[in-house]
């Protein structure tokens, strides 16, 4: 065969090798993208929380002196099981988002850390910082001492049977002393102060961080309702049963000895509320709605105690103090308290003029 012969030959084979190449490349299955990491995508359920539109704000946390550093907490609607922290040092313009089991209680440290209670029955406890690199396991020694400057204080145990921690940014902390029968708890720095609800109601106040407790009786039976007010002096405001909100009744105040003023709110009307604080200047503040004898209607927003009356303070933000629902997020303690309430989903306003005027602030 000559050489002319054989190329003719080897055409069609070289011609029948193309198409089975190309067939199995065309066959090939091509490579699967890859998958998100699973931290990529525990952010972005995190966030899907956080950003939702209709997303709950359960609570705020800030940063001693510090307000561009805090923490909001987030529930999802739909799943009431966990909760999600977000985290910022920069008032939201970068943030951390964190899932924690619901019931996690937040404490503020000083430079943007935050204790953690990890849950209702408190398991794990940890300090957290809007930079992971801040985290750190709590270590729980057995000595208890009063709460020290810069500690955070955190509650475990059940309601009549609380115990306190003092945890420090280092992730050190001691059980801090506490009266028995506390139901709720809380405080900052060296003033502490609780209500107990097992037999007659009572107040219990330390000054000292928690080295020594007053006890105050307030009221006895089912029916008197107690809510501890956030300032210098203390407060109590005092309810009764029977209302799905909190009816307010009187005010307690605490001098030489306690005090009690009951409230009129004028004609048939009856108040209730959802908070309050001491302001500036000593006065009683209360977010509150007076309600027409037939509920039907009823005027909300910040008023003044005053005697046994309440005097409206003009807002400047009336769409956010002035409706029913309107409650203290947060008090930050101080010779002028400020007063945080939630606004329109992603937002909450901080007073500190005593509820006159509001600024507004990024939660997510």
């Amino acid at each position: 065969m000559t050489p002319r012969h054989r190329r003719s030959a080897l055409v069609p084979l070289l011609a029948v090798v193309l198409l089975l190449l190309v067939a199995a490349g065309c066959s090939e299955r091509r490579p699967e993208p890859p998958a998100p990491a699973e931290a990529e995508v525990a952010v972005e359920a995190e966030a899907a929380v956080v950003d939702a539109p209709d997303a709950s704000l359960l609570a705020l946390v800030v940063t001693p002196g510090a307000v561009e550093r805090r923490v909001s907490v987030w529930q999802d609607r739909a799943d009431d099981s966990a909760w999600t922290l977000a985290l910022t040092d920069d008032s939201y313009a970068t943030r951390r988002l964190l899932e924690v089991p619901a019931g996690t209680q937040v404490a503020a440290l000083g430079a943007g850390r935050y204790a953690l209670r990890e849950g209702w029955d408190g398991a794990r406890l940890r300090v957290v910082g809007a930079d992971p690199a801040a985290d750190v396991a709590v270590r729980l020694g057995r000595r208890p001492g009063p709460l020290a400057a810069g500690e955070a204080l955190l509650v475990r145990g059940d309601p009549g049977r609380l115990r306190l921690i003092g945890v420090a940014a280092d992730g050190r902390a001691h059980p801090v002393p506490a009266p028995k029968g506390l139901s709720e708890v809380g405080g900052q720095g060296a003033v502490l102060d609780g209500l107990a609800f097992a037999g007659p109601t009572a107040y219990h106040r330390s000054d000292d961080g928690g080295a020594t407790w007053q006890r105050s009786v307030l009221g006895e039976g089912p029916g008197f309702l107690a809510m501890r007010v956030p300032g210098a002096v203390p407060v109590v405001l005092e309810g009764s049963d029977g209302a799905t909100l909190f009816p307010l009744v009187a005010v307690w105040r605490a001098g030489t000895t306690w005090t009690r003023t009951a409230i009129h709110p004028g004609g048939r009307a009856h108040l209730t509320t959802t908070g309050g604080w001491v302001g500036a200047d000593g006065v009683v503040r209360v977010l509150a709605t007076r309600w027409d004898a037939h509920e039907t209607s009823g005027r909300s927003g910040v008023w003044r105690v005053v005697g046994d009356r309440l005097e409206r303070v003009a807002s400047d933000q009336p769409r956010v103090t002035d409706v029913p629902e309107a409650a203290p997020l947060l008090v930050e303690p101080g010779a002028r308290p400020a007063v945080w309430v939630a606004g329109t989903p992603g937002t909450a306003w901080r007073s500190q003029d005593d509820g006159a005027h509001w600024t507004r602030f990024a939660t997510r």
